[in-house]
């Protein structure tokens, strides 16, 4: 996509004036009718915990060929940035999406939010569509989807999702490292304690709790592009790594009206499990007390999405999940490397419209049903 500036649309992750991402419980989707074809939108809450709302969106207009369960990535941004994955999904299917709370609103007492309980909810947002469901996964959620998938199909779940869909996700951080993945890898859970890790202030329902907050993430991509501005050297010996298109390409106004905070023992069990210890490659996941095996997939069908252009998450840290399921058929396989694609036009704009959502709409037209 070249150095072209990406702003985010009305029908991307935009944020309503005066609701930036860290000062709401949720932002909210807001979609209430779609145009192409021209239908009314409910929308319905399935369940409600302390950490996430279970969302539903149909058209009661038509027949839907099924149900997609769309987990928005755990990555510090509201779930409002799979706003348009869900238009481009609607005038087919009804959508399931798992809007996670800022865990600044969530009170201590409820406890903490760690990568297991991520993996958990996605499995019970599978049991709420039902059997023979689609599940869509962008960056973050890839690895807890792929994993729910996973611990499914080994127990026989009748909800195990027919098709899976990953898109630029850190399935194997090593197979093409980007400065990201280098950084979380070499990243240190005591410095990442130390140097991001902070309590939730005053005034919050959250107060005390341990959080990767907005507000650091904000001063993060703030140092970071002032230090590529005026000081590019530094960059190769200071904790901030390179976060590609979303430094260069997003202005900082933008990012900082999606960011919300996340519970910090999301935060650290993420980077350790997916980018240091690289679990699900090496066996070393353990959900509920049982060990993760890809490799118990059968029926599921995979399908991988990257963008040739992401300096995020690279062509190939992705594609690695389908040598993790060797007992799919050859049919069931399908890695797509889109050209003039980056991190951000996985979820939006339009290589998204033109290249993503359809080969993800003709994946799941395919397998469900």
């Amino acid at each position: 996509m070249g150095e072209s500036r990406t702003s985010f649309s009305s029908t991307g992750p935009a944020i309503p004036a005066g609701r930036h991402g860290r000062y709401v419980a949720r932002v909210g989707f807001e979609i209430s009718r779609i145009d192409d074809p021209a239908l009314e939108v409910r929308e319905r809450e399935l369940a409600v915990s302390a950490f996430h709302v279970l969302l539903e969106f149909d058209c009661p207009g038509r027949e839907a060929r099924g149900t997609v369960v769309l987990p928005p990535p755990l990555s510090g941004v509201v779930s409002r940035i799979m706003r348009e994955t869900v238009l481009a999904l609607l005038p087919r299917y009804r959508v399931l999406v798992p809007d996670w709370i800022n865990p600044r609103f969530i009170p201590l007492r409820e406890g903490s939010f760690g990568l297991d309980a991520n993996i958990a909810a996605i499995i019970g947002a599978l049991r709420a569509a039902g059997p023979g469901a689609g599940l869509v996964a962008l960056c973050q959620s890839g690895a807890p989807s792929l994993a729910a998938a996973a611990v499914m199909a080994a127990q026989g779940d009748p909800a195990a999702p027919a098709a899976l869909a990953l898109l630029g996700s850190p399935i194997d951080p090593r197979a093409n490292p980007t400065s990201l993945s280098r950084h979380l890898a070499g990243s240190r859970p005591y410095h990442l304690q130390s140097l991001a890790i902070t309590p939730v202030r005053h005034g919050y329902p959250g107060v005390g709790r341990l959080v990767y907050s907005a507000d650091t993430q904000e001063s993060v991509h703030a140092t970071a592009r002032f230090r590529r501005a005026f000081m590019p050297g530094w960059l190769s010996w200071t904790p901030f790594p390179d976060m590609g298109e979303i430094d260069r390409q997003v202005p900082l106004s933008d990012l900082c009206s999606i960011m919300v905070d996340v519970d910090a023992r999301h935060f650290l069990e993420n980077i350790d499990a997916v980018f240091r210890r690289r679990a699900l490659v090496t066996g070393g996941l353990i959900h509920d007390g049982i060990t993760v095996d890809p490799g118990a997939i059968r029926d599921c069908a995979l399908l991988t999405v990257e963008g040739m252009e992401d300096r995020i998450i690279a062509p190939g840290q992705t594609a690695a999940a389908h040598a993790l399921c060797p007992r799919l058929p050859p049919e069931r396989h399908l890695a797509l490397r889109i050209e003039g694609c980056n991190h951000l036009a996985l979820f939006g704009g339009e290589a998204f419209q033109t290249g993503v959502a359809p080969a993800i709409i003709a994946w799941l037209d395919r397998w469900l049903g």
